[in-house]
């Protein structure tokens, strides 16, 4: 089962590696202190240790449907 690990308040997860310095694409990205705008790089570029976690819609919003 591969680990997950919530980072940046839990809007993206770390899969199947430790949080910390990665190398990527001829550079090192430490998962311990990015920002949201360049984990969302990360994701669009395609990094495979790294995905956005899809917020569940609230009982409010439900309710309102």
């Amino acid at each position: 089962m591969a680990k997950h690990t919530a980072i940046l308040d839990g809007a993206y997860e770390v899969v199947g590696i430790v949080p910390g310095k990665v190398g990527y694409k001829g550079s090192e990205v430490d998962l311990t202190q990015i920002t949201a705008a360049q984990a969302d790089k990360l994701v669009t570029q395609g990094f495979p240790y790294l995905k956005k976690v899809e917020k569940k819609a609230s009982k409010a919003d439900k309710a309102t449907e």
